[in-house]
């Protein structure tokens, strides 16, 4: 427990000198001057979707920049012949990745609930936050150690988000309904909105005690499970001192 306390510690001074965090607190900035500029009515549309979108899309930046950097700077092997495993590696930079989303995930909720009065239930909001970003932080940790350098990871995440975000986008639009609305469970990015929406009131035909919401859960949990038991943890290692 120490020595995960003392690898979060290092890994959140890691992201501060990466700039990841400036980063980061720059794009809550941007999202909160967006729904300002929107008014309060068309804010309570998008608010989900930008907090869907940051928690998913910076937690796959953060870890790949975080593996690419470390990796460039070799201080990735020596910590793997300290004694900690590489399940304690993997799971503090999960939890920095969970800490970086709520960042701003809060700074957000706080913004649209004392700024453009929007109800934001924050129990819920800081539990799916955490959810999506795990979820994620294993995409990114699986598209990262797939890409070859930092341009390949941005390939990568490119092409996910093409492949899953933009859908999202189009739903919230209207452009797809219906059952092409319904098919997009299986993309992460969509059950990333469909929660923040339940968070913030606007999704009122699922309720947090719903089969479809609990089997969601499970699924992105499944998800996670199988990225980590099946690729990143067997492979983590080698991904680390690769040239």
């Amino acid at each position: 427990m120490l020595n995960s306390l003392r690898l979060l510690k290092s890994e959140m001074i890691r992201l501060y000198k990466y700039k990841i965090l400036t980063i980061s607190l720059g794009v809550s900035i941007l999202w909160m001057g967006i729904l300002y500029l929107i008014g309060e009515e068309a804010a309570a549309s998008f608010v989900g979707l930008f907090i869907a979108l940051d928690a998913s899309v910076m937690s796959i930046i953060m870890l790949g920049a975080s593996l690419f950097f470390e990796r460039e700077e070799n201080t990735l092997k020596p910590l793997l012949v300290t004694p900690v495993s590489v399940g304690q590696i993997i799971g503090v930079k999960v939890a920095s990745s969970i800490l970086v989303a709520l960042q701003s995930a809060l700074l957000v909720g706080l913004f649209v609930q004392f700024v453009l009065a929007i109800e934001v239930q924050f129990i819920a909001l800081i539990l799916l936050v955490a959810l999506i970003a795990t979820v994620h932080s294993m995409i990114g940790f699986f598209l990262a150690m797939k890409a070859s350098d930092f341009t390949g990871l941005l390939v990568n995440m490119i092409l996910y988000t093409f492949i899953f975000a933009i859908p999202s986008l189009l739903v919230t639009l209207d452009v797809i309904t219906g059952w092409g609305e319904d098919i997009l469970w299986i993309s992460p990015i969509q059950d990333a909105l469909i929660y923040m929406n339940m968070v913030f009131g606007l999704e009122v035909s699922i309720t947090f005690t719903s089969v479809s919401f609990l089997l969601s859960v499970v699924y992105l949990l499944f998800v996670s499970g199988l990225l980590y038991t099946g690729y990143i943890k067997p492979n983590y290692p080698h991904a680390a001192v690769k040239e």
